[in-house]
């Protein structure tokens, strides 16, 4: 039952999952300048390696929401038209 003060704290949790991306980023960028990168060229090549910071953080929240009720709403209907179409969920007649 600990998930339920995180409901309360959600925005909290994503600007920490922001800012340890931009930690991550910003100490391959020093490992970098430590190899003998510029201080440009080695933010870059860390962002580049990182990857897209917007995208990955958008699949961190997927992770930890609830399905929406609109996400529910079309796996009932594609159960119903499963069972309508299946052979084997109709009654024998009599």
């Amino acid at each position: 039952m600990n998930w339920i003060p995180n409901i309360f704290r959600r925005s909290k949790i994503y600007d920490d999952l922001s800012e340890e991306m931009r930690l991550h980023i910003e100490e391959r960028a020093e490992q970098l300048m430590g190899e003998g990168m510029s201080p440009a060229e080695a933010k870059q090549e860390a962002r580049k390696a990182f990857g897209n910071r917007t995208v990955l953080e958008e699949r961190s929240r997927e992770v930890w929401q609830w399905p929406t009720l609109e996400s529910m709403w079309g796996d009932v209907r594609f159960a119903l038209r499963q069972l309508r179409r299946s052979p084997g969920s109709r009654l024998p007649r009599s």
